[in-house]
């Protein structure tokens, strides 16, 4: 019998909770949110950290970003296994977002947009530190990261001097924000 997606997810925030970072899939509202964000260019690739169930990455192709110009890095091997068989030809990494550079070295200078899911509040200060300045690192100037948080604070994280775009998005479990920041 095969498992529900929100089955999945549940297991493994038990399993692990400092990967997992939320109680439940991202809504459609969440979704459409972060997609409406991307600023696709055909030379440019999109990557996705922390694609999860892969909703997020579902939206992202049915945006029309081409499966050959997104890139998706999940840490979980079980939601690695879910992405592979449900997207299949997506370039997948399994890999930690602390060595992003390292899992993306041939793709450098080529991404335009990241895109994060990571729970990166729950991570160690050096960690998301690490984690961010990589994803500044990758970025081309006018470059765009995309994080959602469950934090209700506007300010408390700024990773780039840029922010160009805040939403809340109240109609997902729990509420959440969209931050856009912009290199």
């Amino acid at each position: 019998m095969k498992r529900s997606q929100p089955h999945l997810f549940l297991r493994n925030l038990i399993k692990h909770p400092r990967t997992t970072g939320a109680i439940w899939p991202s809504s459609t509202y969440l979704v459409d949110e972060i997609v409406k964000q991307v600023n696709y260019h055909p030379e440019q690739y999109v990557v996705e950290l922390g694609a999860g169930t892969g909703v997020v990455t579902d939206a992202l192709l049915k945006k029309r970003i081409p499966l050959d110009k997104l890139i998706v890095i999940e840490y979980n091997p079980a939601f690695v296994k879910l992405l592979q068989t449900k997207f299949k030809g997506l370039h997948i990494i399994q890999g930690n977002a602390i060595e992003l550079l390292s899992l993306l070295s041939s793709e450098r200078g080529k991404v335009g947009t990241v895109v994060s899911s990571l729970p990166l509040r729950m991570l160690s200060k050096p960690a998301r530190k690490k984690i961010v300045e990589q994803i500044y690192d990758l970025l081309p100037h006018d470059g765009r990261y995309i994080q959602f948080t469950y934090s209700y604070l506007d300010n408390d994280f700024q990773p780039f001097k840029n922010k160009i775009y805040s939403k809340r998005v109240w109609l997902n479990l729990p509420p959440a924000r969209v931050d856009v920041f912009l290199k």
